[in-house]
């Protein structure tokens, strides 16, 4: 048994036309572009200004691989952020994740001995260990994450106090600075180009 359904009878009158939307200028402009565009605007900005007040100094590679090397501990965080912020979500607890990280390496390598590379090494698992923590208590009791790090990051906070004691640890190995700020990749400091 077969049916016959009605088909439309098209008619060659000319090309079709393409579906309406938004103009291509209107699509450049819109306020999501704008506002994804914003940071990168502002960053040329303030070369722009700066250069304009200090085109003696500003302009020097000097000044552009001192500046990457004293945010390549920023890089590092923010690149850190990214999963969270993909997913809607806020981390709170990442620079102090980073302390907690950093006292730790300090505290293994001087007040107990350790050498530098497993220093590193437990400090890359705890601060591992506190993300999945974070993770998993936002998942597992559906919680905003905004409180969860606001609190854990808290926690880390004092563990990071209370391990050296509230007291600078002085002496760590020289070849952590040496592998990370002294020796330089294109005059820019190794640990810049471990954040990218």
């Amino acid at each position: 048994m077969t049916t016959e359904v009605d088909q439309p009878v098209q008619t060659d009158s000319g090309p079709a036309e393409p579906p309406r939307g938004r103009s291509r200028p209107s699509r450049i402009f819109s306020a999501h572009t704008l506002e994804a565009s914003l940071l990168p605007i502002a960053f040329v900005l303030i070369i722009a200004f700066f250069g304009h007040e200090r085109p003696d100094t500003f302009f020097q590679w000097t000044n552009f691989t001192t500046i990457f090397g004293l945010n390549a501990v920023g890089l590092i965080l923010v690149m850190s952020l990214l999963v969270p912020l993909t997913n809607g979500d806020l981390d709170l607890s990442v620079a102090e994740n980073s302390g907690l990280v950093s006292i730790l390496v300090g505290w293994l390598n001087v007040n107990h001995g350790w050498g530098i590379v497993p220093s590193i090494v437990a400090g890359l698992v705890v601060g591992l260990v506190c993300g999945i923590v974070n993770g998993w208590i936002v998942v597992q009791f559906d919680v905003n994450p905004f409180i969860i790090t606001l609190a854990t990051g808290s926690v880390m906070n004092g563990v990071a106090f209370w391990l050296p004691n509230q007291q600078t640890v002085p002496g760590i190995s020289t070849k952590l600075t040496d592998w990370t700020v002294i020796k330089h990749f294109l005059g820019i400091p190794l640990d810049f180009w471990y954040g990218v």
